[in-house]
């Protein structure tokens, strides 16, 4: 009997894994982990995967690509359009028409990714994100001279002319406070295929795995009354992710491999934000709300990667590098007497984001060594190389694995 139990213990737990199944989504504000390669081609194999990842950064990219804080990758605000709307007896100085905010952002990332083989290849994937995101303004603005001027709880800029930027921003209900959120992101069921092909001549293997599934928009919205306030995820819209993987193998120990996938949008009606015609297209503070037609562009990545498969007994490590980007959002208002149509699409928060990057990582497979269990250990670092309006937060984490093979 203790034999039995042990040698079902020891299939059922089988780590013989040489496949990193870490996958997460491409989001403007972290760098994105590496995305997975092609899935084993075998029957009824289980396989769960946690990954925790975390980074922190005050920097990011403009439209110009350049580096800037992350409450600048829009360009400025401009204090020339929000104080005629809301206080028109405040007096201004010229310099100080526009300004910029500064902020820290922490970030922690925990994603489940389960994976179930039927036979004959098929399979499927589920993949349940959480995100914790913390947004810290350090409560100073950068004003064209570049000078740096407090802005304190009150918020209020000291100088010749004074602006209660707080009670300015609840003349239009909306409020200047960091952002502390920690919720789901949107998740993903994907059905699939693989399949590995072994009879070449020159290479050990070529394998190929599709995916096409549904995104769930169980991620936190943005909320509008928040000027700084960030959506967790692609913001309530429900999507149709494909993906396509291809490696090779050759020498025993090399594998090369490329990667794209996709994620197409569903048209939604929803009550947001929009630029006014006498509002400058640029920053964070937005002062007109009302309902709209919103169609938000799909948003793809594609890389390759380089792999040293258990060079050194379990250990095998990775690097990869990949281009991702979120094309832009058409937003129609409903009310076009006073919302322009053009003018609220020259928002630089609705354009396009785009960001070039490197995953390496390092995987110890423990199955190699004698014991009944084999679970795999990685490390990670993903590294922004430049982008086009995102967060610079590059991200360091660890990945727990486990495989369950249930023919026996």
């Amino acid at each position: 009997m203790k034999s039995i139990l042990h040698t079902f213990t020891f299939c059922s737990l089988l780590a013989l894994n040489f496949h990193l199944e870490a996958f997460n989504r491409s989001l403007f504000y972290r760098v994105s982990s590496f995305w997975n390669e092609p899935r084993f081609e075998r029957p009824w194999l289980t396989t769960v995967d946690v990954q925790l990842s975390g980074g922190s950064q005050n920097c990011g990219r403009n439209t110009c690509r350049e580096k800037v804080n992350i409450l600048s990758i829009y360009g400025p605000e401009s204090l020339a359009t929000l104080v005629p709307l809301c206080a028109k007896e405040v007096p201004l100085l010229p310099e100080k028409d526009h300004f910029s905010f500064k902020a820290v952002a922490d970030l922690f990332q925990a994603d489940i990714n389960i994976y179930q083989n039927f036979t004959c290849g098929f399979f499927t994937h589920f993949h349940f994100p959480i995100i914790n995101l913390d947004l810290f303004p350090s409560w100073h603005i950068k004003e064209n001279s570049g000078d740096e001027i407090p802005l304190r709880k009150n918020a209020e800029f000291k100088g010749k002319s004074s602006v209660n930027l707080s009670a300015l921003l609840a003349h239009c209900n909306l409020a200047l406070e960091p952002v502390r959120e920690g919720a789901l992101s949107d998740s993903t069921l994907f059905f699939g295929w693989t399949h590995s092909y072994e009879n070449t001549t020159y290479l050990d293997f070529i394998d190929f795995t599709a995916k096409m599934g549904v995104l769930f928009p169980t991620g936190k919205g943005r909320n509008e009354n928040l000027v700084l306030d960030i959506p967790l995820g692609y913001n309530g819209h429900w999507g149709i992710p494909l993906s396509g993987d291809i490696s090779c193998g050759a020498y025993d120990w090399m594998t090369l491999g490329i990667h794209a996938d996709a994620v197409f949008f569903f048209k939604r009606n929803d009550c947001i934000r929009m630029k006014l015609d006498s509002e400058a297209p640029t920053g964070y503070i937005t002062l007109g709300k009302g309902e709209a037609r919103v169609t938000s562009g799909p948003v793809w990545r594609a890389g390759a990667y380089f792999k040293a498969d258990h060079f050194y007994s379990g250990l095998s490590f990775l690097v990869a590098c990949a281009y991702e980007q979120k094309n832009r959002i058409v937003v129609c208002p409903i009310d076009q007497e006073t919302f322009s149509v053009s003018h609220v699409n020259k928002d630089q928060r609705f354009k396009k984001w785009s960001r070039a990057f490197v995953n390496m990582m390092a995987e110890f497979d423990f199955s190699e060594q004698e014991a009944s269990l084999g679970p795999r250990v990685s490390l990670f670092y993903n590294h922004q190389i430049t982008g086009k309006r995102v967060f610079s937060i590059n991200t360091v984490g660890c990945s727990l694995g486990l495989e369950v093979n249930w023919s026996f």
